[in-house]
C-alpha cells in the first residue's frame, strides 16, 4: 500500500505558487496552527481563494484553517469574505493556549473588523447569558435584518442576496 500511496498525486504536495485554481473543483483548508503565520498573509493562496470565490466554487476552512481566508482581498483592499458567516477558534480558546501573545493575528477580530460574522465555541456553547443575548439583539438591530441568529448557539449567518 505504501507503493500505491507514493504513486498518488496527493503524495507529492505542490507549492501554492504553482497551483492553478481552474484545475480544481473544491478547496479544503484543514485546521493547522501554521495557518496563522504562513497562510494568513500568502499572496499565492489569496490568488487561489479569489478564483474560487469569483467562480462560486466550494471552499471549506476548518478550525485554525479559517485564518488562511484572511489573505483574500479585492482590488479595493476589502476582504473577499465580508458579509459571510465563519466559525473558528474563539478569542477565549486562543487565550487559553500557550503563545497567544505571539500570534500575528486574532482571526475572530479580523473577521468582525472586516464586516463578516464570526462564531466560535467559547466557555459554554449552549449557554446564552444576558450579556450575549444583549449582543445578539444589538447585532440584529444594527444589521437592519440582514443577520439571522440562533438563540441557542453563537451561530449567525448572513442573508445577503446576490
Amino acid at each position: 500500500w505504501v507503493q500505491d500511496f507514493r504513486l498518488k498525486a496527493y503524495a507529492s504536495p505542490a507549492k501554492l505558487e504553482s497551483i492553478d485554481g481552474a484545475r480544481y473543483h473544491a478547496l479544503l483548508i484543514p485546521s493547522c496552527p501554521g495557518a496563522l503565520t504562513d497562510l494568513a498573509s500568502s499572496g499565492s493562496l489569496a490568488r487561489i481563494l479569489q478564483h474560487f470565490h469569483s467562480e462560486s466554487k466550494p471552499i471549506c476552512a476548518v478550525g485554525h484553517g479559517v485564518a488562511a481566508l484572511c489573505c483574500a482581498t479585492n482590488e479595493d483592499r476589502s476582504w473577499v469574505f465580508d458579509s459571510y458567516s465563519l466559525t473558528g477558534p474563539s478569542v477565549c480558546e486562543l487565550v487559553r493556549a500557550p503563545g497567544f501573545a505571539r500570534l500575528p493575528l486574532v482571526v475572530e477580530d479580523f473577521v468582525k473588523d472586516s464586516g463578516a460574522c464570526f462564531s466560535g465555541q467559547g466557555l459554554g456553547q449552549h449557554q446564552a447569558g444576558a450579556e450575549e443575548e444583549s449582543k445578539r439583539t444589538d447585532l440584529q438591530k444594527s444589521s437592519g435584518g440582514r443577520v439571522r441568529i440562533s438563540p441557542y448557539t453563537s451561530v449567525c449567518s448572513s442573508t445577503h442576496e446576490e
